[in-house]
Formats: C-alpha cells, structure tokens, sequence
C-alpha cells in the first residue's frame, strides 16, 4: 500500500514547464520515493519500471543548472575584471607609445647634432692640416735660413 507523505514543485527555468512530483514512501522501502502523478494512477502489476529516473533526472538537471549558473556568474565576474585589467594595460601601452614617440624625436634630435658636430670636427681636421704642412714647411725654410747664416758668419 502506498500513502502519500508531501508533494513538491519543480520548475524548468528554459521552457518555463511545470512539473508536479510527489514524495512517496514505498510499502516496500523504508525511504520515500520519487513519482510523478501518472504514476500514481497506474496498477503495481506492470512490468514498467517505476518512473523515478525523470524526477531523478530533473533533481539533477536542477543541481547541475546551480552549478552551471554559479560558474556563470564567476566566469562573468572573471570576465569584468579581465576587461578591466585589458583596459588598463591598453592605457598603460598607449601611454607607452606616446613615451617612446617623445624618445624617437629626441633621439633623431640627438642624432643630428652629433652629425654636425662631426662634421665640424672633419672640416676642422682639413683646415688645419695645410696649416700643418704650411707650418712644417716654414720651420724648414726657417732652419735652413739660420744654416745659411750660420755658415756666412763663420766664413767670414
């Protein structure tokens, strides 16, 4: 003999279906069981077996939809602070762009005029080298001038 001990509702969020299920205490379990109520009306010599595994399914489809609405909305906490964090970087790289901009004119800037000054070091080499030479050339003639001299005021 089956007696009935409480019923439940149970609600499928995707199709929004209602399902009645009613705990029942077996006359032959100690536990109660699942039974939607088609099975209530139905007679206990079939040979059907009892329709626990839908509710069962259901109970689990339940638990397994928490768990997935609960990873959900981590994931989607996750996700808000990931786009937070790539919004910051992305800050953080435009403002390094803008910086090594700035060091790429300063650095051209530098360059140019280490440019001119070597070239102001080459133009000055070349102007002093006939200086040189010109000077080198009047130390002869000069050395030679004093020889000649030298040689007149010991002859005579």
């Amino acid at each position: 003999m089956i007696s009935m001990i409480s019923h439940g509702l149970f609600k499928l969020r995707p199709k929004n279906y209602e399902l009645r299920v009613f705990y029942v205490l077996d006359s032959h379990e100690s536990s109660p069981a699942l039974h939607t109520p088609e099975d209530s009306g139905s007679d206990d010599t079939s040979t059907s077996p009892p329709r626990c595994t839908v509710p069962k399914t259901l109970c689990e489809f339940q638990v397994r939809n928490i768990q997935l609405n609960d990873k959900y909305t981590e994931l989607r906490c996750q996700n808000a602070e990931l786009k937070d964090r790539n919004d910051k970087l992305q800050e953080q790289n435009t403002q390094l762009q803008d910086g090594n901009v700035e060091l790429r004119i300063h650095n051209a800037e530098l360059q140019g005029e280490v440019e001119k000054d070597v070239a102001i070091a080459q133009m000055r080499e070349r102007l002093v080298q006939p200086v040189k030479q010109d000077k080198e050339e009047c130390e002869w003639h000069f050395l030679i001038l004093w020889m000649i001299i030298a040689l007149v005021l010991f002859k005579l």
